[in-house]
């Protein structure tokens, strides 16, 4: 037994038949139909592209060309020059008064 018996299904076939009428009851059919079927669909292509996206690898050190990977101690040693060589301009301020 589910939720719906057969019999609770048939009164609520006969409250929407009383409802709206039966000239409205298949229009209302039919947009039913229809509006579940398109929210299937968005889901299913929401759900797709979902596990798309988790699918696709990451670009990561591995995936480099091996011109670009460089040793941690050449970059090291090239920034320690650099900031070596670096001129550090002097502030100038009001003299200091004794």
């Amino acid at each position: 037994m589910g939720i719906l018996e057969p019999g609770h299904l048939l009164l609520i076939l006969l409250a929407a038949l009383l409802i709206f009428g039966p000239r409205k009851l298949p229009e209302l059919g039919k947009t039913l139909g229809q509006t579940l079927r398109e929210f299937r669909q968005h889901t299913s292509g929401l759900s797709a592209e979902l596990s798309g996206s988790l699918d696709t690898p990451q670009i990561g050190a591995q995936s480099l060309p091996a011109a670009a990977t460089v040793p941690v101690e050449r970059v090291a040693a090239e920034t320690v020059q650099l900031v070596a060589t670096t001129p550090v301009p002097v502030a100038e301020h009001a003299p200091i008064k004794e």
